[in-house]
């Protein structure tokens, strides 16, 4: 085996290590990402789904179900959070509009209609 085999062999070598390193990087952030998630997350995908009102959610943060009674008709197109409060989105039959709902009681704080101009 002559200097530039044995050089190839060192640098495919070093590579193939690199990869496994690099593999178990990737595979430990997703473990730990998916490990720290919260169950709001869950709770917010659990109620994206469209739903006839009301709907309930189980979250994490509040340990009980919130019952959350939604205009007869409307569909549930997202939900986020902004600290103490959830943020639904709805689609009735006459626009879209946002929901604001306290997390502590889940009462609604606010509704927000959105219309086109005339």
């Amino acid at each position: 085996m002559d200097q530039k085999q044995r050089r190839l062999k060192r640098i495919v070598v070093g590579l193939g290590v690199l990869l496994v390193i690099c593999f178990c990087i990737v595979v430990g952030t997703i473990a730990y990402r998916l490990s720290k998630a919260s169950g709001e997350e869950a709770a917010e995908a659990a109620i994206s789904a469209p739903t006839a009102a009301p709907i309930v959610a189980q979250v994490s943060d509040v340990l009980a179900a919130l019952d959350v009674a939604l205009p007869m008709g409307a569909r549930v197109i997202g939900v986020t959070s902004d600290g103490s409060n959830y943020l639904v989105l709805l689609d009735t039959g006459s626009g879209q509009q946002v929901l604001v709902i306290k997390k502590s009681d889940g009462k609604a704080v606010q509704t927000i209609r959105f219309s086109q101009p005339d």
